[in-house]
């Protein structure tokens, strides 16, 4: 995860797979200006501090047993969910998305009541990016 800025300065770079499976990399973009950064996070529909936090994005971790849910939850801005690591599970809400690799990715509109579920046979870590507008 990174929060490289591509509007403050061009920046050029390479990804390479070391692994020998399918590699995703994954941009998330905001367009705006960013958004209101004195929101705090409980405030923002999140529990727990954030990995990662600025104008434009705030990053939120979500690991889960096997079986275990996240309590269903709403964000004040538009949020894309992102399989983080091996494992099974669900995002459901107005849409629902099934997450059965890393790299696999869901989005709910801000407002948008959604449930993510680990329905897999081991530990699931997702990370939820907020894209802060005002």
């Amino acid at each position: 995860m990174s929060d490289l800025s591509y509007a403050e300065r061009a920046v050029t770079h390479r990804i390479h797979n070391n692994g020998t499976g399918l590699y995703r990399a994954i941009g998330v973009i905001n367009e705006t200006q960013g958004g209101d950064e004195t929101m705090t996070e409980e405030a923002a529909g999140f529990s727990g501090k954030a990995e990662m936090s600025n104008r434009w994005f705030r990053v939120h971790r979500v690991a889960l047993a096997p079986g275990e849910k996240a309590p269903a939850h709403q964000h004040k801005a538009p949020v894309v969910v992102l399989q983080d690591s091996a494992g099974k599970g669900t995002a459901t809400g107005p849409m629902s998305f099934e997450f059965n690799e890393p790299g696999q990715w869901g989005f709910f509109d801000s407002g948008a009541r959604h449930e993510i579920a680990n329905t897999g046979a081991e530990r699931l870590e997702l990370i939820e990016v907020e894209i802060r507008r005002r």
